[in-house]
């Protein structure tokens, strides 16, 4: 028993020196084995996500995101620094803004996503000016996701104009004298549209650019001078 006892310190020396000559060094600066370093990365490189909804303009996402993450080993993940959950079936991520997946088979290693979402479409108001024979319509339009980039005029169903920056006013020629609809179609950067109308009437713009009282002083004019003439002829009869 005791000529055995070397043997079993030979055996545990031989151990020691196996594991440390099986470490080596990652790229992340971490210190670990060998076999377990190759497993990881092949867990790792293995994970992939897969995401599903509705892409609007500009790398947005109108719709709610299915995420679908495959890897062969057990993985956990969790969104927006959320708690770490279990992956068991694809999730639903929902929400306007920007959205971070994680996902993770040690929790040394952990691998992301980013995306963003806007589903929200712009609000937008119409307000008619009249300016003699022209309309001046001012639109108040707002968007705190993506942000308004493009708005189109139309009057009548036609479109008339187009503006991609504020201040979001168009000055329209209305020509005919009757009831008009002025409509704008706002769109944000992710591509959702708010819609917005307005329907008036419009009477001669004879009597808005000129006004009454102008149009009437020269009648007046007339009509005293023409008193003054009936007065005199009176008056040298």
């Amino acid at each position: 028993m005791v000529e055995k006892k070397p043997l079993k310190m030979l055996s545990f020396c031989a151990v020691v020196f196996l594991m440390v000559g099986s470490l080596s060094t990652v790229g992340g600066g971490q210190t670990v084995q060998a076999g377990d370093e190759r497993n990881v990365v092949l867990q790792n490189k293995m994970i992939d996500f897969i995401l599903g909804g509705t892409i609007g303009d500009n790398g947005w996402y109108i719709s709610d995101v299915i995420v679908t993450i495959i890897n062969r080993n057990l993985t956990w993940f969790r969104v927006d620094d959320g708690d770490w959950t279990e992956y068991m079936v694809p999730f639903v991520v929902g929400g306007d803004g920007l959205h971070l997946v994680e996902a993770t088979s040690d929790f040394e290693h952990i691998f992301n996503v980013s995306f963003k979402i806007d589903t929200t479409p712009p609000e937008v108001h119409i307000t008619i000016h009249r300016h003699g024979c022209r309309v001046l319509i001012t639109i108040d339009a707002f968007d705190n996701m993506s942000g308004v980039v493009l708005i189109e005029f139309y009057a009548d169903g036609a479109l008339i104009g187009a503006i991609t920056m504020p201040p979001f006013e168009f000055l329209w020629d209305v020509g005919m004298f009757r009831e008009h609809t002025v409509s704008v179609i706002v769109y944000d950067a992710a591509g959702n549209a708010g819609e917005a109308s307005v329907t008036f009437p419009y009477t001669s713009c004879f009597w808005q650019s000129v006004g009454y009282h102008q149009f009437l002083r020269p009648l007046r004019t007339l009509f005293l001078f023409y008193q003054w003439l009936i007065d005199r002829e009176g008056n040298l009869k």
